[in-house]
């Protein structure tokens, strides 16, 4: 019984996780649009990096990969060093689960 109880606690934890990580994504995207409307490019490449890393953690490589790489342009065209470095890290995460290994060590 303890087995059981294992079990379903460990698969309710995953549950909320995965709620979470897709609340996560609504909420950096929504910063993300609010941001692009108000004209702060800045925080709108923040909230692209936190959706990307999200989008990571929910299994979706692909959009993870658009989003930083949007990210990347925004803190490189403002020379944000720092950030870019930072977005790059995570595209090449990205870029390894999305079977790029290559492209990913390259980064």
């Amino acid at each position: 019984m303890k087995v059981l109880y294992a079990i379903r606690e460990n698969l309710m934890r995953r549950v909320a996780t995965i709620d979470q990580t897709a609340a996560a994504i609504e909420a950096y995207g929504t910063a993300a649009r609010a941001s692009t409307r108000a004209g702060d490019a800045h925080t709108a490449a923040i909230a692209r990096t936190n959706a990307g890393v999200a989008h990571m953690d929910a299994g979706n490589a692909r959009e993870a990969r658009k989003l930083l790489g949007n990210a990347i342009a925004v803190f490189e065209q403002a020379d944000q060093t720092d950030m870019a470095l930072e977005a790059r890290y995570n595209l090449a995460g990205a870029l390894v689960r999305d079977g790029e290994l290559g492209e990913g060590l390259a980064l």
